[in-house]
């Protein structure tokens, strides 16, 4: 029978939803706690590469427990799927993401879910916490991210991120947590078929990383720290961090999608306070970046649109540095002609854009430093050949050069060419 709401009687699922509360309240064990009444029902016989398909296809909460239903991992129940609405470069908000990797695509899916060690919901004052389940092309659940309460009582919240590199993507998992002086931490999770703890680090909330993404040429992403009272806050020309040999580097730990590898200073202080902490022995994909006070720092590389590239540039105190721009000599196309420009102490945005036009056979460049720029024009344009790769973070002694990008120019004898170096 049906029941208007203003009759009297239950439905049908009223009375079931009753039941397996008062259940979960004595400490029954169960995995339907919650309703998920307009979703289609999904058939016993159909199997878990099936129900993934259809997920990715129609996500629904039905299919998503069927799932985790047919798992071994039975630390959360989700009750909601989870899309995100912040604007984010690869134009994709969940809740079901299909990532490619060397052994196949694998899926994950986001979700408000309950920790199934509580015995009851949690109330309206309490929010939910937010997880990320990964499946592998079979629809077996290969782990769970997030989806518990800190010591703090915090609800761990997910974000399915990437770092440029378009083969690089992370589960971030963030909470509110004590490690005295800070009160966040916050874990990358590199998507695998084994999942890798990349990296675990403490800071403070509102600490975002900077990437764009993903895109093949890219190999590099930027993780930076604002620190509320800093003026400006920027990710550079802000104030620099010391390393803990007291040494000046800027406020970023710099993802290298070239070795799979984080790279920074495992914690740094900003005017006397700690910005970060990198706990090391979690995080297996992080590597020390030991800069003595006398090197010269470049972070940078490809940025994947309009063959942009930007590097971070640290010149170290009481000297100079040098950029050097090399192409073919506008006035006579058979020589080469050098631009050099000097750096001070500090730390310095450098880019170049490269902007070839094949019908008119010729190419611009655009070399900014700072909030100077110059524009060039060289009669010729690049080969096919993507420019040759050179590492994403370089450390130079004095007196060394280091180049930073080349494009090989038709005929291949001729080159565009940018270098930096100390005396």
């Amino acid at each position: 029978m049906n029941s208007s709401p203003g009759d009297s009687g239950l439905t049908t699922a009223a009375i079931l939803r009753t039941i397996l509360l008062l259940g979960s309240l004595c400490g029954w064990q169960t995995s339907s706690v919650w309703g998920d009444e307009t979703a289609p029902r999904v058939s016993a016989a159909e199997s878990p590469a099936a129900t993934l398909a259809a997920l990715v296809e129609q996500p629904t909460l039905a299919r998503l427990r069927r799932l985790l239903n047919a798992s071994e991992i039975d630390e959360s129940e989700p009750v909601s799927l989870l899309a995100s609405d912040r604007p984010r470069p690869d134009k994709i908000g969940g809740p079901v993401w299909r990532i490619a990797t060397d052994t196949g695509v694998l899926t994950v899916v986001t979700a408000k879910a309950r920790p199934r060690r509580l015995t009851v919901s949690p109330d309206q004052a309490r929010n939910v916490p937010e997880a990320a389940y990964l499946f592998d092309e079979s629809g077996k659940l290969i782990e769970q991210f997030g989806g518990d309460y800190s010591l703090t009582d915090s609800p761990e919240n997910v974000e399915i991120v990437n770092l440029g590199p378009q083969e690089d993507w992370f589960i971030r998992v963030t909470r509110f947590d004590k490690q005295p002086p800070f009160n966040f931490c916050t874990d990358y999770y590199r998507i695998a078929a084994k999942p890798i703890q990349s990296l675990r680090h403490f800071h403070y909330p509102n600490s975002n990383p900077w990437s764009d993404g993903p895109y093949p040429e890219v190999r590099y992403g930027t993780l930076y720290f604002k620190l509320t009272g800093l003026d400006p806050p920027e990710r550079c020309g802000g104030v620099l961090g010391k390393s803990e040999n007291n040494v000046l580097m800027p406020r970023e730990i710099a993802w290298d999608g070239n070795h799979n590898r984080f790279r920074g200073a495992v914690t740094q202080t900003v005017n006397d306070r700690v910005a970060y902490l990198v706990d090391t022995e979690w995080s297996r994909e992080f590597e020390p970046l030991d800069r003595k006070a006398n090197q010269l720092l470049a972070v940078g590389g490809a940025r994947g649109r309009d063959a942009f590239y930007d590097w971070q540039i640290l010149v170290p105190a009481d000297t100079s540095a040098t950029v050097t721009l090399t192409m073919p000599d506008p006035a006579d196309n058979a020589t080469a002609k050098s631009i050099t420009r000097t750096l001070r102490p500090g730390l310095h945005m450098v880019s170049l854009t490269v902007k070839p036009d094949v019908k008119a056979g010729h190419t611009d460049l655009k070399l900014y430093i700072g909030e100077m720029h110059e524009e060039f024009r060289v009669a010729a344009v690049p080969t096919d050949d993507p420019p040759e790769a050179t590492p994403v973070i370089q450390v130079l002694d004095p007196a060394k050069t280091a180049r930073l990008i080349e494009v090989t120019l038709a005929p291949s004898d001729r080159h565009i060419s940018l270098k930096v170096g100390l005396p």
